[in-house]
């Protein structure tokens, strides 16, 4: 009887909490082909605090028709009407530009379809090394992008993680939310498990003098003291060239290099073998955004395996599978923002400053 006590109690409190944080006309998570595995992380992850998604009514797959003139038509399956939509949207390599219209015409189909409000999940977010005029006569990408968003009435906050630049952010007017994620929260949590008995042997090593902000971050969130190496990379008419090894020593280190985001890979795989022939005992190169573009003949993931290091990124993007490279999810992440976003005294500055 009184196991039966307790299970009922605990059933209540369930629902409790379940009413306290689902808002009033429940919420939809809507996500596409490249964020289908994080969408149903997110959602185990809600779930496993009180908040029920109904899979059959709000959690959906967004369809998308192509036409043979290449005109795209983004459908939204399900009703939507009155609710909280968590939109999870990624972008396929090399695809970005029909990915991006995809994304302005979903919008513009969850305006038609009245929810309440959009908030829009999109990990990687395309055009932000484009954010300023770097040259005469040449357009300020990021901010078109962000203006094709805002077109948008019901989008109120996007879920964003590294952009390359961090000042983008003041771009979006007041109505638009940003929560800017660090891939270092993901990063932090690698180390911990790996090299908890080694940290004493690590060095953070920013890739340029303008990763310097990030590496610092990184190195103090894991707990290895405020040091760290810089390549002073060097820039020409040929492209980018790795200079010296600035600030802590990496001889017999364990090497951790830490970016935004790997486009060709050449650049960084120079690093490696850079620090490999200083001395480095290991060399992992990580990033949140694994672009891998390929340039001419060569392949990103040639450049990376042939470097020496062990790989780790995030799924904000689709790779190709390796021994040396470690995809780490961002699913779960993604969940603990949305519960924080939704809870009344939530706060995603906690998990952004590493208290969660």
């Amino acid at each position: 009887m009184e196991q039966l006590v307790e299970k009922e109690e605990k059933v209540n409190k369930d629902k409790t909490r379940t009413k306290k944080f689902l808002p009033r006309g429940g919420i939809s998570i809507i996500h596409n082909s490249v964020m289908e595995n994080a969408a149903i992380a997110a959602k185990k992850t809600l779930g496993k605090h009180g908040v029920a998604i109904d899979e059959e009514r709000d959690f959906q797959a967004l369809d998308c028709k192509q036409f043979p003139c290449g005109e795209i038509k983004p459908r939204i399956t399900m009703n939507v009407r009155a609710k909280d939509v968590f939109l999870f949207f990624g972008f396929s390599n090399g695809n970005f530009n029909d990915d991006l219209i995809k994304l302005v015409l979903t919008l513009n189909a969850l305006d038609k379809a009245d929810c309440k409000r959009v908030t829009l999940v999109l990990p990687f977010f395309p055009y932000t090394r484009q954010d300023r005029k770097d040259e005469a006569r040449t357009p300020l990408s990021a901010a078109v992008i962000v203006r094709m968003l805002e077109l948008s009435s019901s989008l109120e906050r996007i879920i964003t993680m590294d952009m390359h630049s961090e000042q983008i952010e003041l771009v979006f007017g007041s109505r638009i939310k940003v929560d800017h994620l660090p891939g270092s929260i993901l990063m932090s949590r690698w180390v911990e498990k790996n090299l908890k008995k080694k940290l004493s042997d690590v060095v953070v090593v920013a890739p340029d003098n303008g990763s310097a902000k990030r590496a610092h971050k990184l190195a103090k969130r894991i707990g290895v003291g405020e040091e760290i190496a810089i390549f002073d990379k060097q820039r020409d008419a040929e492209g980018i060239s790795i200079g010296s090894i600035i600030g802590a020593d990496v001889a017999g280190k364990i090497c951790l290099v830490n970016d935004d985001m790997i486009d060709t890979g050449g650049t960084i795989a120079e690093a490696a073998k850079t620090l490999l022939n200083k001395g480095a005992r290991e060399v992992i190169l990580s990033c949140t955004h694994p672009i891998f573009s390929p340039k001419g003949d060569d392949t990103a993931y040639g450049k990376l395996a042939e470097s020496g290091a062990k790989v780790i990124v995030t799924d904000s993007l689709v790779t190709e599978k390796f021994p040396w490279l470690e995809v780490l999810p961002i699913g779960k992440l993604m969940g603990e923002v949305i519960l924080q976003n939704i809870t009344p005294d939530g706060s995603v500055s906690k998990i952004i400053d590493g208290e969660e």
